[in-house]
C-alpha cells in the first residue's frame, strides 16, 4: 500500500495561515476503491441527492460559491455523465426531497434566497419533479414554513415532514405535518415532544419514524402513523447537531455516528445503535476519525460506508466501514478529494455515488466519485442454452457470450467494445460496429447483453475448464466474469 503526502490547503485561523498536509492514498484496500466519475454541472453543497426509479440519480437546490441555486440535474451511471434538468421553480437550500411510490420527487421547504446576507427566510412552498418529462409542477404548501427539517415517505406512500427552523434567527419547531401525494395537500399531525432543527429521521421496519438530536439535543421520539402521535424514547449518550448521521441497517437498528458535539462544535468520533425494540441507544464501536458533515450510506452487504466530512478547521478524504457483526469501524481506501457537505447515493449496482460538497482551499466542489469493488463480478453465460459449453478453437466464427442482468447490475449500460473473453476482443461488423445485442437471456425480466468474439482469437488451450470475460461500462467500471468451457478437438 502506498501514499503520498502533498500541501492540501491552507486554514486560516486567528489571522494566521496554517499550511496543511495530508496523505492522499494513492491504493484500494480489500477490493474497494474510488474512481472519478463526471463532474456535475454546477457546484454545490447543501443539495438533495435521489435515486429515480430509472437509476438516474436527481440532485437538485444548494448553494455554490456566491449563491443558493435552483438548478437540478441527472446522474447516468450507464455513461457517468451528468445532463442538466428542469430548474425548480427558485433556489433552494436546506429543503428536502423525498422519492414518491409514484417515482416523482418531492421537494419542500429550505432557504429560497440567493444572496448570502441573513437573515435566512424559510419557505412554505413545495413543488413535484416529474422524471417522464423532467419538468417541477408546484403542489401545496406546507402549513409551516422550514429550514433544516426532516421528511421522511410512510409506508402509505404518504410524506412526513417535523421540525426545522422557522425563520432563520434559530427559532426552531416541534410542528410536524403530512403531505398527500393524491390531493397534493400538506395537513398537520401530532407535533413532536420536543422542538428540533437539524435532527435525523429513520423510517423503521414497522412502519414508525424515529426522530433523534437535532441543536443541542440527545433526545429522540418515534411517531406512529397510526395515531399520529409522538413518544418520547431513550435518549442518545451525547447531544449531535444537524451534521451526524442516522442510517437504518438490515437487522432493523439504527445506526448513529458523528456530528457536532454542544457546546463548542467540536466533532463526535462516537457511534451508537436504536434498538426499536427496546426504544434505547447503546454506545458501538466509535470511528477512527471524528467527523461532522459526512455521509453514511447502507451498503448491499449489510456495512455502513462513513465518508468524508471535517474535523476541526479540516475537511476529510478519509472513510471507513462499519460492520453490524463486528461493531467495529474499519478505514477503507480514501476519496480523492477531500470534501464535507457533499451527498452520498447508493446506485443500483452496488456502488456508491459522491458528488459535491466543499473542500479544502478550493470552495465548493463539482466534482464526484464512485465507491465500489474496484472490479465488479458480474455473471455471465457462454453459448447461451448450451452446456457443456463446448468450443472448437479450430472451427472458425464467433462465440456468443451473454452478460446478465440482475437487482443490483445493469448490463445493458456495458460497453461492448471494451469487451475480451479468453482475452479475444468482441467481432466487428460492417462499419466497425461491435457484433452485440440485447435480450432476456434467461427469462428473468431483465435486459441483458449477448456479444460475439471470434473463436480464432479466443487464448484459451485444451486444458483450460473456464473462460474469464473482461470489459468496462460506459462508466468506465470494470466488470469480470467467468463461465465454464470444455476445448473439443
Amino acid at each position: 500500500m502506498k501514499s503520498t503526502a502533498k500541501i492540501t490547503g491552507c486554514f486560516r485561523f486567528g489571522g494566521m495561515a496554517l499550511i496543511f498536509f495530508l496523505l492522499t492514498p494513492t491504493y484500494s484496500i480489500d477490493g474497494e476503491t474510488w474512481t472519478l466519475t463526471g463532474s456535475m454541472t454546477n457546484a454545490r453543497r447543501g443539495h438533495t441527492a435521489t435515486l429515480l426509479a430509472n437509476g438516474k440519480v436527481l440532485v437538485g437546490g444548494g448553494r455554490d460559491d456566491f449563491q443558493n441555486l435552483a438548478s437540478a440535474e441527472l446522474y447516468d451511471l450507464s455513461t457517468g455523465t451528468w445532463t442538466a434538468t428542469g430548474s425548480m421553480s427558485g433556489p433552494r437550500v436546506g429543503h428536502t426531497a423525498t422519492l414518491l411510490l409514484d417515482g416523482r420527487v418531492l421537494v419542500a421547504g429550505g432557504q429560497g434566497q440567493t444572496l448570502p446576507l441573513p437573515p435566512i427566510i424559510p419557505t412554505t412552498s413545495a413543488e413535484v419533479y416529474d422524471p417522464a418529462t423532467e419538468t417541477w409542477t408546484p403542489t401545496g404548501s406546507m402549513q409551516v414554513p422550514r429550514y433544516d427539517h426532516v421528511a421522511v415517505l410512510l409506508q402509505d406512500g404518504k410524506v412526513l415532514i417535523a421540525g426545522g427552523d422557522v425563520d432563520g434567527a434559530s427559532t426552531t419547531t416541534s410542528a410536524a405535518e403530512i403531505y398527500d401525494p393524491a390531493t397534493g395537500i400538506f395537513t398537520l399531525t401530532g407535533s413532536m415532544n420536543t422542538a428540533r432543527s437539524g435532527p435525523k429521521a429513520v423510517l423503521l421496519l414497522d412502519g414508525r419514524v424515529l426522530v433523534a438530536g437535532g441543536g443541542s439535543l440527545a433526545s429522540a421520539e418515534v411517531y406512529d402513523p397510526a395515531t399520529g402521535m409522538w413518544t418520547a424514547v431513550g435518549s442518545m449518550s451525547i447531544s449531535r447537531g444537524g451534521s451526524f448521521t442516522a442510517t437504518l441497517l438490515q437487522s432493523g437498528k439504527v445506526l448513529v455516528a458523528g456530528g457536532t458535539g454542544i457546546p463548542g462544535e467540536f466533532s463526535i468520533g462516537s457511534a451508537e445503535l436504536f434498538d426499536p425494540a427496546s426504544g434505547t441507544f447503546a454506545l458501538t464501536g466509535s470511528l477512527n476519525t471524528a467527523r461532522q458533515g459526512l455521509t453514511a450510506t447502507l451498503l448491499l452487504n449489510g456495512q455502513v460506508l462513513a465518508a468524508g466530512g471535517r474535523l476541526g478547521g479540516f475537511a476529510l478524504t478519509s472513510a471507513e466501514l462499519y460492520n453490524p457483526a463486528t461493531g467495529t469501524w474499519a478505514v477503507t481506501a480514501s476519496m480523492g478529494t477531500a470534501r464535507l457537505a457533499h451527498s452520498a447515493t447508493l446506485l443500483p449496482n452496488g456502488q456508491v455515488l459522491v458528488a459535491g460538497g466543499v473542500g479544502v482551499g478550493t470552495g465548493h466542489l463539482a466534482s464526484a466519485e464512485l465507491f465500489g469493488p474496484s472490479i465488479l463480478s458480474v455473471a455471465i453465460d457462454i453459448k447461451p442454452g448450451s452446456f457443456p459449453n463446448s468450443i472448437n478453437l479450430g472451427s472458425g466464427g464467433t462465440v456468443p457470450v451473454a452478460i446478465l442482468s440482475s437487482a443490483t447490475f445493469d448490463a445493458t449500460t456495458v460497453d461492448p467494445v471494451t469487451v475480451t473473453l479468453g482475452s479475444a476482443p468482441v467481432k466487428l461488423k460492417g462499419k466497425g460496429t461491435p457484433m452485440a445485442s440485447f435480450e432476456d437471456v434467461n427469462g428473468d425480466g431483465l435486459q441483458d447483453i449477448v456479444v460475439h468474439v471470434s473463436t480464432e482469437a479466443l487464448q484459451l488451450s485444451e486444458t483450460d475448464t473456464e473462460a474469464v470475460l473482461e470489459g468496462k461500462t460506459f462508466g468506465g467500471t470494470e466488470i469480470r466474469g467467468a463461465d465454464s468451457v470444455r476445448i473439443v478437438p
